[in-house]
């Protein structure tokens, strides 16, 4: 729909100001289509620092960390003053690469060298650089001197971190701040009681499912969502109220089979059968998949996968 829009403005020989060309090129960065983004992005006479924030947040988001920490040069001799949407880029793409001594440099000098005043986001983008590099206790000790109450998006970041490098004990005490901010978020719940799961815990778990029943808080079902002809479907685990379920579940079972055959052979019984349940994302890929045959040359009745 973007790129209809695009050829509708070359088509009228609409200008492309500020504005408009910022949002193709964040448009463009967002979907993943750099080289579209980049081309209007270069194409633009006058760009502001909104626009070159986009470049750098969207190059960061899509791997081009060192690229993006480029474009802050860029800016600075452009004459351009950088804000802070601008750091949220570079400290993003400082944690895409994983530096972060260059990291700590940007953040500790946003004020002092260029007048920005760190907000919660940036310090959000300071502890995933930490937390990514296994820095957990340097992140946790920004997080007990922020100069405001971290806030959900904080305490999630953190416990990612602490989840992958396997640290159970900051992940419980971050999980039991995260409760606090969000009583009553289904998620947490399950997340703690997981945690508490994984460490074999298992009055911990009781104590969390009665804490959940006394609150009256029921685990929402997760949902995966495919668009189609620019219809949004959207499947639950079990889901078999679609008009064409029969055929989902029988392209669900080709694809299960196929996986069998090849990745599944060496999982035990447990594991495979949880990777073959019926879970929301598969639906939604084989219904995405149904939607969109594509026929051998040798068999135009079957599909292929």
């Amino acid at each position: 729909m973007g790129k209809i829009v695009h050829e509708y403005i070359d088509r009228n020989k609409v200008e492309i100001a500020v504005k408009l060309g910022t949002s193709l090129v964040d448009m463009y960065a967002k979907y993943g289509d750099i080289e579209n983004s980049l081309k209007v992005f270069n194409g633009m006479g006058v760009k502001d620092v909104l626009t070159w924030s986009a470049v750098i947040i969207r190059r960061a988001n899509h791997g081009f960390g060192e690229h993006a920490l480029d474009y802050l040069a860029k800016i600075i001799s452009g004459g351009i003053k950088a804000n802070d949407i601008t750091f949220i880029g570079v400290l993003s793409a400082c944690s895409h690469v994983g530096v972060v001594d260059r990291g700590w440099t940007y953040f500790t000098s946003m004020n002092d060298k260029y007048g920005v005043t760190p907000k919660i986001e940036h310090y959000g983008c300071m502890v995933d650089l930490l937390g990514r590099m296994a820095h957990l206790r340097e992140a946790r000790e920004l997080i007990r001197n922020m100069p405001f109450a971290p806030d959900a998006i904080v305490w999630r970041t953190f416990i990612s971190a602490c989840k992958i490098h396997k640290n159970m004990e900051l992940v419980e005490e971050a999980t039991v701040n995260l409760l606090e901010l969000e009583p009553h978020m289904d998620g947490n719940y399950v997340l703690l009681s997981n945690m508490y799961a994984q460490g074999k815990k298992w009055d911990d778990v009781v104590n969390v499912r009665r804490r959940m029943r006394d609150k009256n808080i029921h685990k929402i079902p997760g949902s995966s969502s495919i668009e189609v002809d620019n219809v949004v479907y959207e499947f639950i685990a079990g889901y078999r109220s679609h008009p064409k379920s029969k055929e989902i579940y029988e392209m669900l079972a080709e694809m299960i089979e196929q996986l069998i055959s090849s990745v599944l052979q060496d999982m035990n019984d447990k594991a495979k059968e949880h990777a073959l349940a019926y879970h929301n994302e598969k639906l939604a890929f084989a219904f995405g998949l149904l939607s969109s045959w594509v026929y051998n040359t040798d068999c135009k009745d079957s599909p292929s996968l």
